[in-house]
């Protein structure tokens, strides 16, 4: 036991000495805290709760097992691309009974286009990419097309994209709202909307960025603009871009933590994706100034971090609807049918609303029985 004793004496004088090298305690600034009357004039926090995500009727669709389908995606180490492909591959195999291969695109545009190549000397029925834009793919792609394989994108933009450089399209979009820029520009907007809302109309906010990603450069363009007009009040202190390379070699979290330090008027810290939330609350627990967090999200992940108060809340979509019109669209495709679409619309969570007892953020219809039904498989 004297050994106990003496192993918490010598941590408390390690934090009194870590205490005085750093000058101070942390600070905490919250956006909630302020006081005085609301001057933001966009939807209310209840509002925000009270959203509902719809599904339209699903046409039947002839289905064939058997199909031989790639996945390249951008990553299978980072959050966002992993767990939406891997979401996609379990759909197509358990339900569709298709071949399914996934390909790490490793956050590089050459081993995307070596992912997209390899697919098709497979003789691949179809190409699914996660998180990948045209402009990066474009001969890749060019060369899927001439081969009659049918390629379907979800978060990336197409070739006529104005971002991209013009040009064909050489895939069809699975996005919410038929593009990924009506997708995450209603995210924007939405969380915007919250930022608002969540600071009284008075947020100081520091915004976490990914300027690689172009549907990320969309989602922050919406937010600039709907916070600009439903909160004449708030200012955006700073932007903290994380880069590809930062995400890669882990660096994201410092870059953000040192942009933190240089402004300790914020108090609001967004991160427009929840892909982010890891290295944003990492950000977070070594700063010595603490930010209230929110996000774009609503997986599993991100309900237990409101839970246990890592973050206040997330403008939620069901993150499973989107693979399940994945594999809806390649399935359509295939069989020369019309894609549906599904109009984007995000739900607050956060610890009083609509917070899950476990497990992610789901819709209340049943789209998990409506997709296979459609599809005549189980």
């Amino acid at each position: 036991m004297l050994g106990h004793t003496k192993t918490r004496i010598a941590a408390v004088v390690a934090t009194l000495a870590l205490a005085v090298l750093t000058g101070c305690s942390s600070t905490s600034n919250s956006a909630g805290s302020s006081t005085g009357v609301d001057t933001s004039n966009g939807p209310s926090l209840k509002d925000l709760a009270s959203n509902e995500q719809k599904l339209p009727d699903l046409s039947p669709v002839k289905t064939e097992a058997g199909k031989n389908v790639w996945i390249v995606s951008c990553s299978l180490e980072a959050v966002g691309c992993a767990g939406l492909a891997g979401d996609i591959k379990s759909i197509m195999e358990d339900h569709l009974k298709w071949n399914v291969t996934m390909f790490d695109g490793k956050l590089t545009p050459a081993t995307y286009s070596a992912g997209i190549n390899q697919a098709i000397v497979a003789h691949a029925a179809a190409i699914v990419l996660v998180a990948i834009d045209c402009s990066s793919v474009k001969t890749s792609l060019q060369k899927a097309k001439q081969a009659g394989i049918q390629v379907v994108s979800v978060a990336g933009f197409d070739c006529p994209d104005p971002s991209q450089g013009g040009g064909e399209s050489l895939f069809t979009s699975a996005d919410l709202g038929g593009s990924p820029g009506k997708q995450f520009g209603a995210s924007g907007t939405a969380l915007a909307d919250y930022a608002a809302a969540q600071s009284k109309g008075k947020g100081k906010i520091v915004v976490a960025t990914e300027p690689d990603f172009q549907v990320v450069v969309v989602e922050l363009e919406e937010f600039k603009k709907e916070l600009a007009k439903v909160c004449p009040d708030c200012t955006i202190a700073a932007e903290a871009p994380a880069l590809g390379a930062d995400l890669a070699n882990g660096s994201a979290a410092a870059k953000l933590n040192s942009i933190v330090l240089q402004h300790p008027e914020a108090n609001l810290l967004v991160a427009l994706q929840d892909s982010q939330l890891p290295y944003v609350t990492n950000a977070m627990r070594t700063s010595t100034i603490k930010l209230p967090i929110i996000a774009s999200g609503g997986t599993e992940a991100d309900i237990e971090m409101i839970k246990n108060g890592t973050i206040e809340g997330v403008m939620a979509n069901d993150t499973a609807l989107s693979a399940w019109l994945v594999a809806d669209t390649t399935a359509r495709l295939m069989a020369g049918a019309p894609t549906i679409q599904i109009d984007p619309v995000s739900t607050l969570v956060d610890k009083d609303r609509n917070l899950p007892a476990s497990g992610p953020y789901v819709i209340n219809t049943d789209y998990q029985a409506a997709f296979p039904k459609a599809w005549g498989v189980s």
